[in-house]
């Protein structure tokens, strides 16, 4: 589920997928005058290499930045999303013998590269099964070059597919453990309110929201009540290395009022924390979760 969620969201990052109009030149008035296929790949990745902004079809080139990839020599691709992020490399390969020169490469999702003339390509894109078998559905943009320039920022990371799938993972993980002690803890003043208690029962908690938290893969889920009552707090412990861990907690202020937190580890631990007795200070080794 995960894998087939990541595929998407970096499906996504590729742009949205709006209809192409097949109405452009062909790049067969480029190779026409080539018949040698050493002569047709070269100049089919001449045409390649560079620099190339994705866009939607029918819009004017964006204002601010746009995603990029760089077709760069000795097979090399990145991918540049955002001007603040890291950079994706990947590999690329010419198949200059399909009925249509195409280029392959590996982003989280197949992509396809269809050129179409010097400044112009297809992006047709392929969400990946867990297999690593391309699905049956595609989505098409378009990518225009911008400059043959293949060199790449000096002060960002360059990530290998790889890790970033990895990285993708990680924040889809820990996203969904912090939603669920985030709900544990409007499920806990709720039921403060209806019965001026807290609930310590887990089985419980899952039938109110719904969610079995305990046969989680990624977290274990333990739930605490102070020894008088007036404090819970769920803690969101990872199975797996590399996951932060979160604390939720509720509690009864000397005006009645329920007031919560929600912390995170400043980063991956597998270590119970030492809960203060004030629910506003975060654990040691935790920062308050936004």
């Amino acid at each position: 589920m995960i894998r087939k969620s990541l595929n998407a969201l970096l499906t996504g990052l590729l742009l949205s997928c709006l209809p192409i109009s097949s109405a452009y030149p062909t790049i067969g008035s480029i190779i026409a005058q080539s018949d040698e296929a050493a002569q047709t790949e070269q100049i089919i990745t001449q045409l390649v290499i560079g620099r190339w902004e994705l866009y939607q079809p029918g819009e004017p080139s964006p204002d601010g930045f746009a995603p990029v990839l760089i077709f760069a020599p000795e097979g090399n691709v990145f991918y540049l999303h955002h001007p603040e992020g890291d950079i994706v490399r990947s590999s690329w390969t010419l198949h200059p013998s399909k009925p249509r020169p195409v280029v392959t490469t590996n982003l989280g999702s197949l992509v396809t590269a269809i050129p179409i003339d010097s400044d112009l390509m297809e992006l047709h894109i392929e969400a990946l099964t867990p297999s690593g078998n391309p699905e049956h559905d595609s989505t098409t943009i378009n990518a225009r070059r911008v400059s043959s320039e293949t060199s790449l920022p000096a002060d960002r990371a360059v990530l290998e597919v790889s890790e970033a799938f990895e990285a993708q993972a990680t924040v889809a993980r820990e996203s969904e453990a912090r939603a669920i002690v985030g709900a544990i803890n409007r499920l806990q003043q709720a039921i403060f309110i209806e019965q001026m208690r807290f609930e310590s029962d887990i089985q419980t908690l899952e039938d109110e929201l719904g969610v079995n938290f305990q046969q989680n893969e990624n977290y274990s889920y333990i739930v605490l009540i102070s020894d008088v009552g007036d404090i819970v707090s769920t803690i969101a412990l990872p199975k797996r290395e590399g996951l932060k861990a979160f604390v939720g907690r509720v509690t009864v202020d000397n005006d009645a009022t329920l007031v919560a937190s929600l912390c995170e580890s400043d980063g991956p631990t597998g270590q119970m924390p030492e809960l203060p007795n004030d629910i506003r200070t975060c654990p040691a080794g935790y920062t308050a979760a936004s």
